[in-house]
C-alpha cells in the first residue's frame, strides 16, 4: 500500500505535505481510507506539474495610467482579447462618478 501522509481528523481524511517548499493541507472529503488514497494521489499528481510559461511573452497593462505593452502580433491580439473582456466584465456596471465637492456656506456678518 502507499505510503502517503494522509490522517483521519474527525470523520474526514485529510493530505498535509509540502510541495515546491510550501506547506499543503486539504482535505479529501471522505472517510473512506481507499477514496482518500486515490483523491491524495489525484491531488499531488497536479500539484507538482507546473506549467510552461517560457514560450508565453506577457504583455503589460496598467489601466489607470493608460499604459499598454506587447510585443509581436500574438501577444498583441492576447491583449487585445484581455481589454475587451475587461469591457464586458464592467459593461453592466454603472461609471464610477466622483462625489460634488462640498460648497462652503457663506459667513454670517452679525447684524450692527
Amino acid at each position: 500500500m502507499l505510503n502517503l501522509p494522509i490522517y483521519l481528523l474527525g470523520s474526514s481524511y485529510y493530505l498535509h505535505t509540502r510541495v515546491n517548499g510550501q506547506q499543503v493541507k486539504r482535505s479529501l472529503r471522505t472517510s473512506y481510507k481507499r477514496v482518500a488514497i486515490i483523491r491524495a494521489t489525484a491531488l499531488l499528481n497536479t500539484m507538482h506539474k507546473k506549467p510552461d510559461l517560457s514560450e508565453i511573452s506577457p504583455y503589460e497593462m496598467d489601466v489607470t495610467k493608460g499604459i499598454y505593452k506587447a510585443e509581436g502580433d500574438e501577444d498583441h491580439r492576447r491583449m487585445l482579447e484581455t481589454i475587451h473582456a475587461l469591457k464586458a466584465l464592467h459593461a453592466g456596471q454603472p461609471a464610477p462618478t466622483l462625489a460634488p465637492s462640498p460648497t462652503p456656506r457663506p459667513q454670517m456678518t452679525p447684524p450692527p
